[in-house]
């Protein structure tokens, strides 16, 4: 789908603000964050033109005088992290790989989840080891079934190319207009997430995505 048109149009137009990180240099940025500490030391990034973009300062290691790069600690003002299940009191559970989603929620000053399912602090308790945020890092916790459609859940369901690719083909069309149309015509009309599944998804098309997402599994 190539670059992020609606993103592109917006920097170019002086709309929004753009800087360029390397993945490893976001996940450190979150976990600075997360750790709060000011910055991580890495040796990401040293001697690329993205570190001269981002004037991004270094500092001498003090055990071995080597020079490494300072990358500075990231605060979002919210984190929204989709999970398997979570209990009611917000104690959290994903399945498969996490990503930088610990670290992200660490660093956040509010963090949303929502969740495939809610269930008791019983049922976690069961497997302690797969709680990978406590009831203490999270504001607020939704039940929101296939909340990460259009995306995918791993070991629930895979992502729904065709619909990706109808809304690429509005906003290549239209730009932010595109977009904007595409909020009001498939998500507006909808006061419940359940019912756009309903009428612009369909139980069938879910139960596909289901099944191929199953097929992964070991």
């Amino acid at each position: 789908w190539g670059l992020a048109r609606v993103v592109r149009e917006y920097v170019e137009r002086g709309g929004a603000a753009y800087e360029e990180w390397s993945h490893l240099a976001m996940g450190l940025r979150y976990k600075a964050g997360a750790m709060g500490v000011p910055f991580l030391p890495t040796l990401t990034m040293l001697g690329s033109d993205l570190a001269k973009a981002d004037a991004l300062e270094t500092v001498d290691c003090p055990y071995t005088g080597a020079t490494v790069a300072a990358v500075p600690a990231l605060h979002p003002d919210v984190a929204l992290i989709h999970a398997h299940r979570a209990d009611p009191y917000g104690n959290v559970q994903v399945d498969g790989y996490r990503h930088m989603d610990v670290d992200m929620a660490l660093a956040a000053k509010r963090v949303i989840v929502s969740a495939e399912k809610i269930v008791s602090p019983e049922e976690l308790a069961r497997d302690p080891g797969a709680t990978m945020l406590p009831h203490f890092a999270v504001d607020a916790v939704v039940h929101v079934p296939y909340g990460a459609y259009p995306s995918e859940c791993y070991g629930l369901y895979e992502p729904d190319l065709d619909h990706f690719a109808r809304y690429m083909d509005e906003v290549k069309a239209s730009g932010a207009n595109g977009a904007r149309n595409y909020v009001r015509r498939v998500v507006e009309p909808y006061a419940e997430f359940s019912e756009f599944l309903d009428a612009e998804v369909g139980p069938s098309a879910l139960r596909q995505l289901s099944g191929a997402a199953e097929e992964l599994l070991p």
